[in-house]
């Protein structure tokens, strides 16, 4: 169903900044409490439609497409407001045969929506070896402080579907997204987005890692400056030699109740040792490193593996990781519940089945990245 079509028969819906965007450059945006879209690339959308089965769980559900554009409201207000078919309804697998333009989704189907605040888990917490607390509060001095009244995530989640201020991160690139569409609405009055799963809605106060994975993070296309830029981050990062750097983290604290934010920039300067404190940071609640999650994460990590060493001529330049846990454990839920790792942004991914140059073999690169993320969460927990 075409644009025009699809605007007269749907009254649209107005998008609101993602609070939980943690990294990236282009602007994540929540369609409803359970699905988030972005602009669309035709390379990232041509994965999904080719997904591995065996990678399926490891990717955030992909949902269909939706006509965007950029509308004042009656307040004088700009939104970006987006708009699908109704009369079809979001993809509920990550079939290829899924179909590409979306409908409205019910805010409940499927996903786990609490209603409380839960619990801290005050089980297998403990500081570890030549770290003390006070270190660890005074490495977080580095990060932003947001307000946690804007991100829990309850039946009050994200209220107003504004989003609130706390999230500068998510709001900046919100207005950046606003104004590229005003400087191309003379070309076209819509833009095509991607309908993705959220895979933190489950979550009761979700803490967030986002990882850019691999040594090298250019396609091969792009214009010589801006391949050396990449090849310029990479070497002097960690990148370079542990195939892995942070792009952005979102960590709950609960001795504050509060969420602690460290941006790309942060992730850039990191050290190894530098990065191995960050991944404590990523684990510490204000009072104790949450250990008990840690075997799960290793699990996930080490599943994820093996589906991509199966992975042949698959390559995914500049894709990130998301590792995610639940800050505050429900009652009802097992431990692995608590726990998800995703890869996301498949902008630069390729593939044998895309007719460009054909790598042989898995991706090395990204494997080397997830054995020295690996390696890292396995010392801590034995240290």
């Amino acid at each position: 169903m075409g644009w025009d079509k699809v605007q007269k028969e749907s009254s649209g819906q107005v998008l609101s900044p993602f609070l939980f965007q943690v990294g990236g450059h282009n602007s994540v945006l929540k369609y409803n409490e359970n699905t988030l879209c972005k602009p669309l690339s035709v390379r990232e959308h041509q994965f999904y439609q080719t997904l591995p089965e065996d990678l399926m769980c490891f990717v955030p559900q992909y949902k269909g497409i939706a006509y965007v554009s950029r509308e004042e409201g009656k307040d004088g207000v700009v939104h970006l407001k987006a708009y699908t078919d109704m009369r079809r309804s979001l993809s509920s697998d990550n079939s290829p045969n899924s179909s590409g333009e979306a409908a409205e989704e019910d805010d409940h189907a499927r996903a786990y929506h609490p209603t409380n605040r839960g619990s801290l888990r005050r089980n297998n917490h403990r500081l570890p070896k030549n770290n003390s607390r006070r270190t660890l509060l005074k490495e977080a001095e580095t990060s932003y402080v947001e307000d946690v009244s804007e991100f829990h995530h309850g039946q009050n989640h994200q209220r107003g579907g504004g989003g609130g201020e706390s999230n500068l991160f998510s709001q900046k690139l919100h207005r950046q997204q606003i104004a590229k569409m005003h400087n191309r609405s003379e070309q076209c009055s819509y833009e095509k987005f991607i309908l993705l799963e959220n895979v933190v809605f489950k979550f009761v106060t979700p803490s967030i890692l986002d990882l850019k994975m691999g040594v090298q993070t250019y396609l091969g296309d792009e214009p010589e400056e801006k391949r050396l830029s990449h090849i310029r981050k990479a070497e002097t990062s960690t990148s370079a030699k542990l195939g892995v750097r942070i792009c952005g983290m979102k960590v709950y604290r609960a001795d504050s109740r509060s969420y602690m934010f460290w941006d790309k920039y942060y992730g850039r300067k990191l050290t190894e040792e530098g990065f191995r404190n960050a991944i404590m940071q990523f684990l510490f609640n204000g009072y104790q490193i949450q250990v008990d999650v840690i075997p799960v994460i290793l699990d996930k990590l080490r599943d994820l593996k093996t589906a991509l060493e199966n992975q042949n001529t698959y390559r995914f330049y500049s894709s990130s990781l998301l590792i995610m846990y639940n800050a505050q454990s429900d009652a009802t839920s097992s431990l692995a519940d608590e726990v998800d790792v995703r890869m996301i942004d498949f902008e630069k991914t390729t593939h044998g089945q895309m007719g460009l140059c054909i790598h042989e073999g898995p991706d090395q690169g990204f494997i080397y990245g997830l054995n020295n993320l690996i390696d890292t969460f396995r010392d801590m927990y034995q240290s």
